[in-house]
């Protein structure tokens, strides 16, 4: 268990393996417990081309951070099955391999969960089909558009609302000096 790091987080990923007594009742305790969203991934393959063995993958939502070795134990599975999330959308886009070429796609009627998860689910392949680009695009049209003032904290709870957070707070330089120009033109000032 040393070789593991030990974390805190309010999503995992965990990796089960049908076959497996202990994960076949884990699934069962976390589908009884944990907002969650998963599916079987039955036809990957390796460099082979051979069937590699039937695993399930399932994203866990929990309402406040917990240890990953505490979900392994409630679970009764080693830790080695429980990872760290980094991203929410590319956990999901991974359920599916939507953004992985050469392997199998699933088709996302395959994946099984709670409502909530599946919602987060459906909202996160979205996500993923809009480019960055786009997403900038998106908030500069916000802020070209707006005929009345607008507020950084407006503008950042917008971008926290709509998954845009990261381009937020990678461009926040930019959309100043944007939300500061289009402020001044809508009072009449001169730039």
């Amino acid at each position: 268990m040393s070789k593991f790091e030990s974390y805190r987080s309010k999503k995992h990923l965990l990796l089960l393996y049908p076959d497996c007594v202990e994960h076949v009742s884990a699934l069962e305790k976390l589908k009884a417990t944990y907002e969650h969203v998963g599916i079987l991934h039955d036809k990957d393959t390796d460099d082979s081309g051979a069937i590699k063995k039937a695993h399930w993958h399932i994203l866990i939502v929990t309402k406040n951070c917990t240890w990953n070795t505490a979900i392994a134990k409630e679970l009764g599975i080693t830790v080695n099955y429980v990872e760290r999330v980094r991203s929410e959308e590319a956990a999901c886009q991974y359920l599916i391999h939507n953004n992985e070429e050469l392997k199998h796609h699933y088709d996302k009627s395959e994946v099984f969960g709670t409502p909530s998860a599946l919602k987060m689910f459906d909202r996160a392949l979205e996500l993923g089909e809009i480019s960055e680009g786009e997403k900038v695009i998106e908030l500069i049209e916000i802020i070209e558009s707006s005929e009345k003032q607008l507020t950084m904290s407006a503008f950042a709870r917008y971008c926290a609302a709509n998954n845009r957070w990261d381009i937020f707070r990678r461009s926040a330089s930019i959309f100043i000096k944007m939300i500061e120009e289009k402020n001044k033109e809508l009072k009449g000032i001169e730039l």
